[in-house]
C-alpha cells in the first residue's frame, strides 16, 4: 500500500525487513521484486528467480514471477536493444497466462473483444493479485501481443509451405 501511496522507500523498508525474517517469504520476494522493477533496479530480476525456484509459491503466484519478469526483460529490450531480452520477455509472459488464471482470462477477453492498447494494459491493471503499474500493463500487453504475431506469421507461413 504504501508504494502505491508514493512511499517506495517507506515500503521497501518494509519489505526487506519482511525478507529479513522470512527469506522465503513468496509473498514479500514478489512484492521486493515488484519495488525493484518500478526503479528499474537490475534486482528485480533475482527476486523473481527466487521465487521461481523456491518451493513455496501457489501456480498463481508462479505466473505473476513469470509476468513480472516478462516486464522486466522487456524493459531490459527497450532500453538496451537487446533482441534476447525481448525473446526472453515473449517466452516468460506465454508462461505466465498458463499459470496464472485471471491474467489468462484478461487477456483472452480483451483478445477476443478487439480491445486497444490502452483497454488491455486496464484490464491487466484490473487484475486484484497482479499489481501491475500501467506502464508494466502495457509493456506486457505488448509482449503478448507480439507474441500473438509471430505465432499467426509462424501459422501462415506453415500453411503456405504446405501448399506449396
Amino acid at each position: 500500500a504504501l508504494h502505491h501511496l508514493g512511499r517506495s522507500s517507506e515500503a521497501l523498508e518494509v519489505v526487506e525487513a519482511a525478507v529479513r525474517r522470512d527469506n522465503a517469504s513468496v509473498e514479500a520476494r514478489l512484492l521486493l521484486g515488484l519495488l525493484a522493477l518500478s526503479r528499474h533496479h537490475d534486482s528485480a530480476a533475482s527476486h523473481f528467480e527466487t521465487v521461481l525456484s523456491g518451493p513455496r509459491a501457489n501456480r498463481s503466484q508462479l505466473g505473476a514471477a513469470k509476468a513480472y519478469l516478462s516486464v522486466y526483460f522487456a524493459q531490459r529490450s527497450e532500453q538496451l536493444g537487446d533482441v534476447a531480452a525481448e525473446q526472453r520477455a515473449e517466452q516468460l509472459a506465454q508462461e505466465s497466462l498458463s499459470l496464472h488464471p485471471s491474467l489468462k482470462s484478461a487477456w483472452t477477453e480483451a483478445k477476443s473483444t478487439g480491445a486497444s492498447p490502452q483497454e488491455a494494459a486496464s484490464s491487466l491493471c484490473s487484475i486484484a493479485d497482479l499489481d501491475l503499474n500501467m506502464m508494466q500493463a502495457k509493456q506486457l500487453a505488448r509482449v503478448l501481443s507480439q507474441r500473438a504475431g509471430s505465432r499467426q506469421q509462424q501459422q501462415q507461413q506453415q500453411q503456405q509451405q504446405q501448399q506449396q
